[in-house]
C-alpha cells in the first residue's frame, strides 16, 4: 500500500499553488480530516510551506522526497511485475541452441538479448512453447529464478553545438575510436554529422535517449555523442532512471 502521506504530497505538487483539501482527499480516497493532519506533518517536516487559504508550496526538500520516493514505487512496481505475471507472460528469446517445444532451457541475457538453450553454470530456467534451431526467436514462459543483469552504464562524449563550430571542432581520431564498435547514440544533428565523418554508419538518432536507456536497462553500456544544448535532457533522463554515466568533452580532447 502506497504510504497516503506521500500521495499528499504528490497531489500538492501537482496542484501548487492553488489546491483545496477536499481536492486531495477524492484524489487519495481519505477524508479531509486526514487530509489536514497529513499535511500538517508534512509542513512540520519542512517538506511543505502554507502561504495561505488553500495556497501551498512543496519546498526543494519536498520534491527531494516525491523524486526518490517515485524511484523506489518504480523499482517495485518492476519487482512485483516480473514476480506475478512471469509465470503466464510469454517472453520473446533467441535461441542459442535447437531446442523443442516443452523442453526446459536454461535462459541468460546476451548482449542486450534473452537467450534460450543449453548452457552450463545457469541456474534460471524456461519453457519452451515452441520449437526453434539456433539463432531463431521463439517464445517461452514459467521463468523460474533471477536472471543475471547488470544495468549499462552510458559514456557521453559532449561536443560543441554548431554555433561554436559543432563538428568542425571535435578531434575526429579520438572520436572514431570511441564509436568503433557497440551500441552508439547521436544525440543532436552536430553529433550526427560528427560519427559520419568519424566512419561509423550504424547510429541511432531519433528517440536517441529512449533508445540509450532501454539500451541500459538490458545490459549494454551504450555511447551517447551529444551536443552541448542536448546534455542537459540526457542527464536528467540518466538520472531518474538511476543509470550511471561518465562525461568527456570531444572538444577539450583537441587541445590535450
Amino acid at each position: 500500500m502506497i504510504n497516503k502521506r506521500f500521495l499528499v504530497l504528490a497531489e500538492l505538487a501537482s496542484g501548487q499553488p492553488s489546491v483545496s483539501q477536499r481536492q486531495i482527499s477524492l484524489a487519495c480516497g481519505i477524508t479531509v480530516q486526514a487530509v489536514s493532519e497529513h499535511v500538517k506533518e508534512l509542513v512540520k517536516q519542512g517538506l511543505v510551506e502554507v502561504r495561505g487559504p488553500q495556497n501551498y508550496r512543496v519546498t526543494p526538500e519536498g520534491v527531494e522526497v516525491l523524486v526518490e520516493g517515485g524511484r523506489k514505487l518504480r523499482d517495485r512496481a518492476r519487482e512485483i511485475l516480473e514476480k506475478t505475471v512471469k509465470s503466464e507472460r510469454l517472453f520473446t528469446a533467441v535461441a542459442a541452441t535447437p531446442v523443442e517445444a516443452g523442453e526446459t532451457v536454461q535462459v541468460w541475457m546476451e548482449k542486450g538479448l534473452l537467450r534460450v538453450g543449453k548452457k552450463r553454470g545457469v541456474s534460471t530456467t524456461a519453457t519452451v512453447v515452441s520449437a526453434a534451431e539456433a539463432g531463431d526467436d521463439l517464445a517461452v514462459k514459467n521463468i523460474t529464478g533471477i536472471i543475471d543483469l547488470k544495468i549499462g552504464r552510458v559514456r557521453i562524449l559532449k561536443m560543441p553545438s554548431a554555433a561554436v563550430g559543432g563538428s568542425k571542432n571535435v578531434d575526429l581520431a579520438f572520436l572514431m575510436s570511441e564509436v568503433a564498435a557497440g551500441f552508439v547514440c547521436a544525440l543532436g544533428v552536430e553529433a550526427l554529422v560528427a560519427i559520419r565523418k568519424a566512419g561509423r554508419r550504424k547510429i541511432t538518432f531519433y528517440g536517441a535517449i529512449d533508445a540509450a536507456v532501454e539500451a541500459c536497462h538490458h545490459g549494454l553500456s551504450p555511447v551517447v555523442v551529444a551536443s552541448e544544448s542536448e546534455l542537459s535532457r540526457l542527464i536528467e533522463r540518466l538520472t531518474d532512471e538511476s543509470i550511471e554515466y561518465t562525461l568527456q568533452d570531444c572538444a577539450l580532447e583537441r587541445e590535450k
